[in-house]
């Protein structure tokens, strides 16, 4: 079995054994933040379970291949959590149209 397939059963693992909220709080760059993190996030919304990323970017002077890694997971990250939010802005505005139309009764 390769790597990739042992670290989604892993994550997959984790995620099952959580609460109904997960936070995620990685320090990207590295091998262990960037490649687990934009895991993470995805599987979470997957299982029907809010996520709240916190992650730490690398300074200027790390390097450019830390710099890199660093962007392709912020970007993976925040492309997993966008419907996820997305869904739940449109949810809020729901609610406000809601309660104004009950107010204006």
């Amino acid at each position: 079995m390769s790597s990739t397939v042992l670290s989604q059963h892993r994550v997959e693992d984790i995620v099952a054994k959580a609460s109904d909220s997960v936070i995620v709080c990685a320090t990207l760059g590295g091998m262990t933040g960037s490649k687990y993190a934009p895991l993470i996030a995805p599987e979470t919304i997957l299982k029907d379970k809010f996520v709240c990323p916190f992650f730490s970017m690398p300074y200027g002077f790390e390097g450019e291949q830390k710099t890199k890694r660093t962007m392709n997971a912020r970007m993976q990250l925040i492309h997993s959590l966008s419907p996820n939010l997305i869904h739940l802005r449109i949810n809020f505005i729901e609610c406000i149209a809601l309660d104004n139309h009950c107010a204006s009764k």
